[in-house]
């Protein structure tokens, strides 16, 4: 009887996908950790090994610690997007974030890389009118692009949904099978020995 419960807990511990025990934490990011940036850049990306919530929330800040502003944060799925205000200032640039991953625990971490851009004179007050002028007309025609982009974000939150309402089932069917699993075993186990 030893020998059969030892093999119903190996059968047990070999279906439960090894995923289900790690950490959600970085796989890859753009710029790379560590790595010299030699363009100017207003967006860093951070893909995850699992997919994060929502909620989760990202910092950009200098070796001196000042935080640069963020125009915008964007989840989907297992990737991060961070837009800044302004393109990256030269020197190290660390990036926080506070995540939610796909096992429910909350993970902290960063990692960080250096910026070394050609610098830019600043314009002067004519080419500044100039610049304006120029970008009025633009922000009219990307009215409707902004309009796109909001709808395919709702059906990418959707689609997201779906994806954690299957993975819910699945783990609610796969803890019922194990109960069932351990409740014959038990009933195995109790079942007097005709022998005696």
């Amino acid at each position: 009887m030893k020998k059969m419960i030892t093999a119903w807990m190996l059968v047990l511990t070999l279906l439960v996908p090894a995923h289900a025990f790690a950490h959600t934490g970085k796989e890859e990011a753009d710029p790379s950790e560590g790595s010299v940036v030699t363009e100017s850049i207003n967006e860093v990306t951070v893909l995850f090994t699992t997919p994060i919530s929502e909620g989760s929330t990202v910092t950009l800040t200098t070796a001196d610690g000042a935080e640069l502003p963020l125009q915008d944060v964007v989840v989907d799925g297992d990737t991060m997007i961070i837009n800044t205000v302004e393109p990256l200032p030269n020197g190290t640039i660390n990036v926080d974030w506070a995540i939610v991953g796909e096992d429910g625990h909350p993970i902290e971490d960063g990692y960080s890389f250096e910026v070394d851009a050609p610098v830019q004179e600043a314009p002067t007050s004519e080419e500044e009118g100039q610049a304006e002028a120029e970008e009025e007309p633009a922000d009219m025609e990307n009215t409707p692009e902004s309009e796109t982009e909001s709808a395919s974000e709702t059906a990418s939150d959707e689609s997201s949904d779906d994806s954690n309402q299957l993975r819910n089932s699945l783990l609610i069917a796969g803890i019922a099978a194990l109960l069932l699993l351990v409740g014959v075993v038990v009933l195995f186990m109790r079942k007097p020995n005709r022998n005696e």
